[in-house]
């Protein structure tokens, strides 16, 4: 009997730790997937990155070919003047050539300013997007390479963990972005998820 008793409570020893072995299981595949959604979405910030990067380079493109059509557009007008110069006699006729050419070259030259102006403005947004993507695929490669177990581990610890080593990499500065913008410490919102998905696009800063 006593035989019988302890193959019985090794019976339920043993289902115990079956059910705690199936429910630990159950946890791996939800953190897991929980690391493929956050992968997900800076895959899907790259993708927008990159195609706002393509984006700014044909409008980059696009001034180039305009500046270089004004510049070409204004050696002419230098010609026509230097023909008007050498070929009219009159002087009259001269003043008043000069004074056409005069105001084309500065109707030209305004244009010059303008379109200067955006190319600037667009390579800068050229610029700030091609550092983001930079970061962003930068960002990934960090994250990703991660160790099989690390899924296993609890939400808070792996936040800390991950801020540590961006930190130490330079990436992103969890606690400075955190003192900067309250609202998203009050929001009780991830720093670094924030920033993917909000901040970038808002051009909130995470370092000094």
């Amino acid at each position: 009997m006593e035989f019988l008793d302890a193959i019985s409570r090794s019976v339920a020893t043993l289902e115990v730790r079956a059910a705690a072995e199936k429910q630990r299981a159950r946890q791996r595949e939800e953190h897991a997937r929980q690391f493929e959604e956050a992968a997900e979405q800076v895959r899907g910030r790259l993708d927008d990155a990159t195609a706002r990067l393509t984006a700014r380079e044909t409008a980059v493109e696009w001034l180039n070919e305009q500046v270089g059509e004004a510049v070409t557009e204004r050696r002419k007008v230098e010609l026509l003047l230097d023909e008007a110069r050498s070929k009219l006699a009159d002087a009259a006729q001269v003043k008043a050539d000069l004074q056409t050419a005069k105001s084309s070259i500065q109707a030209r030259q305004q244009e010059l300013t303008v379109m200067a102006k955006r190319l600037e403005k667009v390579e800068k947004a050229h610029s700030v997007a091609t550092e983001q993507r930079s970061w962003l695929v930068e960002l990934y490669t960090v994250l990703a390479n991660r160790p099989s177990w690390w899924a296993l581990m609890p939400q808070e610890w792996r936040n800390r963990r991950e801020h540590d080593l961006l930190r130490r990499k330079k990436l992103f500065d969890a606690k400075l972005y955190l003192e900067r913008y309250p609202d998203v410490s009050a929001a009780g919102m991830d720093p670094v998820r924030h920033y993917i998905m909000h901040g970038m696009i808002e051009g909130r800063r995470f370092d000094p």
